[in-house]
């Protein structure tokens, strides 16, 4: 069983409840992998201030790793991805001009902005049967944002 949770700046209750519903599910077959997406705005917080964003998604962090330990003795796997700016309709907002998207495409060192296909791939890594020791963990999916200094 897997499931995929996302909490939006106006449901940061959204990756509790889905969780809430689908681990007794997942207890009774004694396994499962949880993977909620987070953003790198949840590590770092946001230039763009948005609090309420960067609130939710460091919410969604906090969450995923207590899950990991409260039900790792069930067999079930907690884990997030934390994407930076990807290509997205929900970005679009942020990225409205081209000055705006070029600011951001230079604040990322490998110099371009992220594709949904980056995040996908995360995520199915995540979900591979080859990753059964992975729990607890949130994996960056940022271009590099979050841990090197563009040029």
């Amino acid at each position: 069983v897997h499931a995929a949770g996302q909490a939006a700046s106006g449901r940061p209750r959204a990756v509790f409840h889905l969780c809430q519903t689908i681990a007794p599910h997942m207890m009774n077959q004694r396994s499962g992998r949880i993977i909620n997406i987070s953003s790198i705005a949840g590590r770092r917080g946001s230039i763009f201030g948005d609090v309420h964003y960067s609130s939710a998604k460091a919410g969604v962090i906090g969450f995923t790793r207590s899950a990991a330990a409260t039900y790792a003795s069930s067999g079930i796997r907690f884990n997030a991805v934390a994407p930076g700016m990807v290509r997205t309709p929900a970005a679009a907002r942020l990225l409205g001009n081209e000055k705006a998207e070029a600011a951001s495409v230079a604040m990322h060192p490998l110099g371009r902005l992220g594709e949904p296909a980056d995040v996908a791939m995360a995520l199915s890594w995540l979900l591979s049967p080859d990753q059964s020791w992975v729990t607890g963990q949130v994996m960056d999916v940022d271009g590099g944002l979050s841990a090197v200094r563009p040029r």
